[in-house]
């Protein structure tokens, strides 16, 4: 045994050329299902994650998939809004813990700015690194992604931007002050800023502020100005920013209960009030409520549907990497046939000889296993983060 196997060595290193190729072939059939599948696991389980640690989500009728994604990460916007009263609505119906989202506005980088309560970061786990969560309108707390990108800290300031680039309403950015960054999580949390409720109606302009115009001597804010009259321009105002010192002017018209939100996550007291809750929403016209484990899950399986054409692609590289090993092996037998007739000769019996060709390729393969797994461990972290980033 020992014999074949340094014979079979021997052979493999002195046709090495010829080697490299059966390796690297063998090395990509094993590494790329490899990889699909571990890349694959990986991203079901953070989707899935996210979507079991978030129980229900309330939003208005239409795509239970927008609704869901856009509550887990914040890029897929709903078709429409849904009142604030229905945050109320689940708050007094005691069913569950209501958190309120209302995501539809971008900062300068085109970062998901999300309104919402200061009960989401109990209810994430978030951590503050440095700083503090925001206590008024106008502050807002930042991921750890944001802070890296954006090379911003507790103290600076970050700009919205307008929904079109030509501002009919004459709703100016609102320049936000940065109180807090979040600690990394992994998660879509660490790609977005997070603002309380009614800075994001601020934004829409639903709310406002009164600047003091005697206090201002620049005078390209002004038209025209008089003792007794000013009219102001204000276009010129590049931005809002909302001051302690005029906190107090900033007011909304109209009521906050019907005041916009994109969804509400519901944390139901137990299953009892979960089923309660359902039950109640589905009654109503215009709402929706989803189990965003269960859109997921649905999700993955449309996944694995089109996994399914790789499975067959993996197969089909299988068969062509074996049909070559065959016509690999019959070239060698006809090539050798010298060779093994002079082995015969001297002793060797067919099992002999059909061991050393058996520990060729076991040599080979060998070494193909472990250059896969060495680009597996190289190559899938990698290609799991890219795919992660673009879920994130």
């Amino acid at each position: 045994m020992d014999s074949l196997i340094y014979l079979a060595g021997r052979y493999v290193i002195h046709h090495w050329f010829k080697s490299v190729i059966l390796i690297l072939c063998l090395t990509l059939s094993i590494f790329l299902p490899l990889a699909g599948r571990a890349v694959l696991k990986n991203l079901e389980d953070e989707l899935q994650a996210r979507a079991n640690a978030t129980p229900l989500v309330i939003g208005a009728k239409g795509s239970r998939f927008d609704l869901a994604l856009h509550t887990l990460y914040f890029d897929v916007q709903p078709g429409e809004t849904i009142p604030y009263s229905v945050n109320r609505f689940v708050i007094e119906s005691e069913f569950a813990w209501a958190i309120p989202i209302y995501s539809r506005h971008v900062s300068q980088n085109r970062i998901p700015i999300v309104g919402t309560s200061l009960g989401y970061f109990e209810f994430r786990q978030l951590r503050l690194e440095e700083g503090s969560l925001f206590s008024r309108i106008g502050q807002c707390v930042i991921g750890s992604d944001v802070a890296k990108s954006s090379q911003k800290g507790v103290g600076d300031f970050l700009l919205t931007t307008p929904e079109t680039d030509v501002n009919i309403a004459g709703i100016n950015p609102i320049k936000m002050q940065i109180t807090g960054v979040l600690t990394a999580n992994g998660t879509s949390d660490d790609q977005a800023i997070f603002t309380d409720l009614k800075t994001t109606w601020i934004i829409d302009g639903l709310g406002h502020g009164h600047q003091d115009i005697e206090e201002e001597d620049n005078p390209n804010l002004f038209l025209d100005k008089t003792d007794k009259m000013a009219t102001v321009n204000k276009g010129v105002v590049p931005y809002i920013e909302i001051t302690d010192d005029n906190l107090g002017s900033f007011h909304f018209h109209g009521k906050l209960e019907d005041f916009p939100i994109t969804a509400v996550i519901c944390d139901p007291n137990n299953e009892k009030a979960a089923t309660r809750l359902e039950g109640r929403i589905n009654t109503l016209e215009k709402l929706q409520i989803v189990a965003p484990s269960s859109v997921i899950r649905n999700l993955m399986k449309k996944i694995l549907q089109v996994k399914s054409l790789f499975d067959i692609a993996t197969i089909a590289i299988f068969a062509v990497t074996t049909l070559f090993l065959v016509l690999n092996t019959l070239l060698s037998i006809r090539l050798r046939s010298r060779e093994m007739m002079t082995m015969y000769k001297m002793g060797c019996g067919r099992f002999t000889i059909f061991g050393l060709y058996a520990w060729e390729y076991i040599i080979v393969l060998l070494a193909s296993l472990l250059l896969a797994l060495l680009l597996s461990m190289l190559l899938v972290g990698t290609l799991q983060q890219a795919v992660l980033e673009v879920v994130r």
